[in-house]
């Protein structure tokens, strides 16, 4: 067996070990999101999204980390943004963007998403269950709206809340939910998407 096809079994058992939580037993996940990325650039003190919708809401969550008197600082940032009538979002940030973080934006409308970090970071995206204590996770439904969960390593519908005014959070994921785990301390995340 390649090791393709290993990891795409160890990832099944994951899903079907984790969908009774949610109530659902007729949604699995892509491995890879067929969706095109959203481009996610980051300057000096600003954070740059292109491609998305026009006139639509976009996501942007983003995890920093620094040293501050020998003890690690982590801070996070979330904006709920509207695209301007060419799809381009921006968030200016007065502290500057810090050289370790990692950001992430979806498109309200689409699902789409996009992440970048400043080049002095590693790459952050993580395959799905590679991801090490996630502890905020992040809900999208395409055309709907998005919900969060902090805290803890498992994610429960139940205590979902709602961002920027989108209604009160699904019972159960459907096609074309995205769900993002973030990993605070090291400042990496995954994503998966729901499909039939």
């Amino acid at each position: 067996m390649n090791a393709h096809r290993w990891n795409r079994w160890i990832l099944t058992i994951l899903v079907c070990a984790a969908l009774p939580l949610f109530g659902q037993t007729h949604v699995a996940i892509r491995s890879k999101d067929r969706l095109p990325r959203l481009s996610v650039e980051v300057a000096a003190n600003q954070v740059r999204i292109a491609g998305a919708e026009p006139n639509q809401r976009v996501l942007l969550v983003g995890y920093s980390r620094w040293r501050q008197d020998y003890i690690g600082r982590l801070q996070r940032e979330r904006a709920w943004l509207i695209a301007d009538a060419a799809g381009i979002a921006s968030l200016k940030l007065d502290s500057g963007v810090r050289p370790d973080s990692v950001w992430v934006a979806v498109d309200i409308q689409s699902g789409r998403y996009g992440s970048a970090a400043p080049a002095a970071s590693p790459r952050r995206e993580m395959p799905r269950g590679q991801a090490q204590k996630p502890a905020y996770f992040v809900i999208v439904r395409p055309g709907e709206g998005a919900w969060e969960a902090d805290g803890g390593t498992e994610i429960s519908l139940d205590g979902l809340k709602a961002i920027g005014g989108s209604p009160v959070a699904p019972a159960s994921f459907r096609a074309g939910d995205l769900l993002l785990e973030f990993s605070p301390e090291q400042g990496t995340f995954s994503s998966v998407r729901m499909e039939q």
